[in-house]
C-alpha cells in the first residue's frame, strides 16, 4: 500500500511528531514513485524535520500502475528538540490526482562515530 500526495481534487502532506534526544542524528528512508497518470511526470516530494529540510524528485515517464519503479531514498537531520516533526508533503500545484507516491517510511537514530 502507498499514500498518493495528490487526490480528491487537493494536494496534501503527511506529518507525525516522535522524540528525539537534541544533537542526535537521524536517518530517514522511505520509498518514493510518482502516479504515473497526468501531464507532469516528475514528481517533487520535499522532506522537512528539525528546520531542515530536502526535496526528492522521481520521474514516472514510461511507468504504469503495474511497475511504478519504486525508488528508495535516505536522509538525515540533526535533531533541536526534545521531540520532532517529521513531513513529507508535494510542492507541486498541477496534476490534483496524480502526484508523489510514499512508502515504507522508517527512522533511526544514527550511531556516533
Amino acid at each position: 500500500m502507498s499514500l498518493d500526495l495528490h487526490g480528491s481534487h487537493d494536494y496534501g502532506g503527511i506529518e507525525q511528531t516522535f522524540k528525539t534526544t537534541v544533537g542526535q542524528r537521524y536517518r530517514v528512508t522511505f520509498a518514493m514513485a510518482g502516479n504515473p497518470g497526468g501531464t507532469v511526470p516528475v514528481k517533487r516530494l520535499p522532506v522537512c524535520a528539525a528546520g531542515q529540510e530536502q526535496e526528492f524528485a522521481f520521474d514516472s515517464t514510461n511507468r504504469t500502475k503495474n511497475n511504478m519503479g519504486w525508488i528508495e531514498y535516505a536522509w538525515e537531520f540533526e535533531a533541536v528538540a526534545g521531540e520532532t516533526t517529521l513531513e513529507f508533503h508535494t510542492v507541486m500545484n498541477s496534476d490534483p490526482f496524480f502526484g508523489p507516491e510514499l512508502e515504507n517510511v522508517r527512522v533511526w537514530a544514527v550511531p556516533a562515530k
